[in-house]
């Protein structure tokens, strides 16, 4: 399996986790743009670096010719509310709407939802007293860029003073290579007895699916997820649900009113 991790030049938290990538990592360049991290794994870990903001970037200034199985994005969580929650989150990407933050009007990309949960799951599990405010969360399916391969955001939040805090972001990259060094999707999911499932209804931060992520109990890993503020785009396009599904892997769909 080949995973490419992506970082941006114009990203606070981008920046910083690059920086701890390569304090705690060996990398090797192989060309004048990517790098590959030096570790005894199943799977082969690249990196590299873009000048342009994640969201509006293109998939030949991400990808170029060479073919992965895995894009991970590190990035920073922003929001305009006044509340700024300290957090570590963890989405795929697309948009149900006009694509007014990258990516394509009304399309979706792949996800993988069992790497999704292992990442929440992990990060809940072993985070450090020294960083216990950080809330640990999915979000909701909500930007771009448009990529054909399998994509996920991996995020600090919410503002410059989380963005750039060293402990997150060591944290956060340690976590992030240890589990998917030697990831294997159907030997987890089969282990575990995984389910992939697509979300729908709720706030954008996915309250009552976390509840079920964290829940040990619970079979259930969400790929894309709907909020309230996406819905009627589902309901007016009918295919865009169906393509949640299909590039989730999903073989249920479960609304928020229902658990």
């Amino acid at each position: 399996m080949k995973i490419l991790i992506i970082t941006s030049k114009e990203d606070l938290a981008s920046i910083n986790l690059k920086e701890e990538l390569f304090n705690y990592y060996s990398l090797e360049k192989i060309d004048d743009k990517i790098y590959k991290i030096n570790i005894e794994s199943k799977n082969e870990i690249f990196f590299k670096e873009i000048s342009e903001t994640h969201i509006y970037s293109s998939e030949k200034n991400i990808v170029g010719e060479k073919k992965y199985d895995q894009i991970i994005f590190l990035s920073r969580h922003s929001t305009l509310s006044e509340n700024k929650p300290k957090c570590m989150t963890v989405h795929a990407i697309g948009n149900w709407g006009i694509a007014e933050l990258g990516g394509k009007d009304h399309a979706v990309v792949k996800a993988d939802p069992i790497l999704m949960r292992l990442l929440l799951i992990e990060l809940k599990k072993n985070k450090p007293k020294e960083i216990k405010e950080y809330e640990i969360k999915q979000e909701a399916t909500h930007h771009g860029p448009y990529l054909e391969e399998p994509t996920l955001f991996y995020e600090i939040g919410s503002c410059e003073n989380d963005w750039t805090n060293k402990l997150v972001s060591k944290y956060m990259i340690k976590i992030l290579i240890e589990n998917i060094k030697d990831y294997n999707k159907e030997e987890i999911k089969n282990k575990n007895q995984w389910i992939e499932a697509v979300g729908v209804g709720g706030s954008h931060y996915c309250t009552r699916f976390n509840r079920l992520t964290f829940n040990i109990n619970n079979k259930y890993c969400f790929g894309h997820v709907v909020a309230n503020y996406g819905v009627k785009y589902i309901e007016e396009n009918k295919n865009l649900l169906k393509e949640a599904k299909e590039k989730s892997n999903a073989g249920i769909i479960i609304y928020e009113e229902s658990i």
